[in-house]
């Protein structure tokens, strides 16, 4: 099932590499991601796995799967935060839901400080949201994406923008008090006027938090084959003024960019450098914590070791039938490798890292480690060195992506 490493094979797994943090034991990992990969129709641009077309009896049996699964790995988690992505999560149904509240067993709710579901407009009823705070839930992410529906269409989107406006009010109706909204610049198509009236009319909203995504063409999507990945000059700048004019309109409205496609509200946590209402779930991605992944395609990070599980719905629930988890990769990742790639997602937070707390979680030394990277990135003016702490400039978070190769070679 699978290459790399088994876990057995991994000093890691024997908490020995890490320093500080890997004495702690793995029952601690305080991140459960939830994969669902049902949709009523796969979108274009999409490179997540899901499948749109499938009987109730699959439903039944992949809950039934992922709860098999939850059971083995309960041993690891101490949870803190649990996110159901997709997918379309909100595709299941209020037995289905009902289900995994008692999976996931008695006390949970009260333990998880947040339990985001993501939802689409177009799938929700009142009925199902106030199951959803009923069993713990108290975050909804929203993928509206546009307010344009000439946008909607090019992405595939089942909704219209009346709709998406009338499902976001539908959850505060039902209670939410935490809501983001997922937006997608950089369409085919997409003017900055347009980009300008979504954002708009998603601040006019108020959600707690917007994800702003720069559109990826990714391979193996319907966009790939339709535009590869044909960038011009032209687009690369339209692209480059959405991005600027959502970190000014959205900062003028109390949204503080806090990595380079999230905003929220809220006073700054000066222990974490983020906003009240930041997505606290991803924060811990991005900081290097453990996770752990159920579902097909989800992935895991415990001691060191990266596992991703099969990548088949079917495949996924005959293995767990099997009584094992239905792991179709995994890997011991080298101490420096580890360090590296927790720089690299640091970075993409404006708060950057702290030299002290990158020590602790890594048991390296940033600057001296990449001194090279560091002083190239100071000399072009994408970072800055501030005390004890280490970002990147406005410019250089437009280039995260080039600043993560750059310390992972």
């Amino acid at each position: 099932m699978g290459g790399g490493k088994e876990p057995s094979d991994c000093p890691l797994a024997e908490n020995r590499a890490l320093g500080p943090r890997s004495a702690r034991d793995s029952s601690h990992t305080a991140a459960l991601y939830v994969h669902i990969p049902f949709c009523v129709r796969k979108c274009p641009y999409c490179a997540f796995y899901s499948i749109d077309s499938y009987e109730q009896d699959l439903l039944d049996r992949f809950i039934e799967a992922l709860g098999r699964e939850l059971e083995l790995v309960r041993p690891r988690l101490s949870l803190r935060t649990v996110y159901f992505g997709g997918g379309t999560p909100s595709l299941l149904q209020l037995h289905h839901w009902e289900r995994i509240a008692k999976l996931l067993g008695e006390g949970f709710s009260t333990s998880v400080q947040e339990w985001t579901v993501e939802c689409n407009p177009g799938t929700l009823s009142e009925q199902l949201l106030v199951q959803l705070r009923a069993i713990g839930v108290n975050r909804i992410s929203l993928g509206i994406q546009s307010t344009d529906d000439k946008i909607l269409q090019c992405l595939g989107r089942i909704h219209s923008a009346a709709e998406a406006v009338k499902s976001y009010d539908l959850v505060r109706r039902c209670g939410f008090e935490n809501v983001s909204v997922d937006l997608i610049y950089g369409v085919p198509g997409q003017t900055l006027e347009v980009w300008a009236d979504t954002l708009k009319t998603v601040v006019s909203l108020g959600p707690e938090h917007v994800s702003a995504y720069e559109l990826t063409i990714e391979e193996d999507t319907q966009f790939f084959e339709m535009y590869g990945l044909r960038y011009s000059d032209e687009q690369e700048e339209l692209t480059c003024r959405m991005y600027e004019l959502a970190v000014d309109f959205l900062g003028q409205h109390g949204y503080v960019q806090y990595e380079v496609s999230n905003y929220a509200r809220g006073e700054l946590n000066h222990i974490g450098m983020v906003p009240r209402y930041a997505c606290m779930h991803n924060v811990g991605y991005w900081k290097g914590h453990w996770y752990v992944g159920v579902g097909p395609s989800a992935a895991s990070y415990v001691d060191g070791i990266r596992s991703v599980n099969v990548q088949d719905v079917y495949s996924y629930c005959e293995i767990l039938e099997l009584g094992v988890r239905p792991i179709g990769y995994a890997e011991c990742l080298p101490p420096l490798f580890q360090a590296a790639e927790i720089a690299a997602f640091g970075l993409r937070m404006t708060s950057g890292w702290d030299l002290d707390e990158f020590r602790e979680i890594t048991g390296f030394d940033l600057v001296k480690v990449w001194n090279e990277e560091i002083n190239q990135l100071l000399s072009l003016g994408w970072a800055e060195l501030r005390g004890s702490r280490f970002y990147l400039t406005s410019v250089g978070l437009r280039f995260a992506d080039q600043v993560a190769e750059m310390f992972l070679r």
